[in-house]
C-alpha cells in the first residue's frame, strides 16, 4: 500500500514538472528582451465594472490578440487579454532572448523588462507574416 501511494505521489509530482515546463507560466523567467514592434489582430470593445468600499466604477477597454516581433521573427498570440483603454495605446512585449514566445504584454514602454515582468509570462506561437 505504501509502494503504491509513493508510485502514485510520484506520477503527480512528474504531472505537475512537465505543466509547468509546458506553460512557461513562471513568473520569474528571464523576460529581459523588449520590443515595440506589436500590432493588435484582433479588438473587442469590453466595458468592465467593480465594486469597492466607496461605490462601482467602470472601466473601458478591449479583449485584444496581438503579434509581436523578437529575434526577428512574428509570434502570435491565441487567446485574448483585456487591456483597460488608458493602456491599450502603450504597446511594448517582454521577452526572453533564449524563448521569445515566453513573454507578456505591458503597457507602459518607460519601465524596463526584468523582473517582476509587468504580469503574467504568456505564450505565443511562432507565425510567418
Amino acid at each position: 500500500m505504501i509502494v503504491g501511494f509513493l508510485l502514485v505521489a510520484g506520477a503527480v509530482a512528474i504531472g505537475v514538472v512537465i505543466a509547468v515546463e509546458r506553460t512557461g507560466a513562471s513568473k520569474n523567467a528571464p523576460l529581459t528582451a523588449t520590443t515595440t514592434q506589436v500590432e493588435y489582430t484582433s479588438y473587442d470593445p469590453e466595458t468592465r465594472s467593480s465594486s469597492s468600499g466607496v461605490g462601482r466604477s467602470t472601466i473601458e477597454g478591449a479583449n485584444v490578440r496581438y503579434r509581436y516581433r523578437a529575434e526577428g521573427r512574428w509570434f502570435e498570440t491565441q487567446d485574448p487579454i483585456w487591456k483597460p483603454s488608458a493602456r491599450l495605446a502603450d504597446r511594448a512585449v517582454c521577452f526572453d532572448p533564449d524563448d521569445p514566445a515566453a513573454h507578456t504584454l505591458r503597457g507602459n514602454t518607460d519601465t524596463p523588462c526584468g523582473e517582476g515582468n509587468h504580469g503574467a509570462v504568456r505564450r505565443a506561437k511562432a507565425v510567418t507574416p
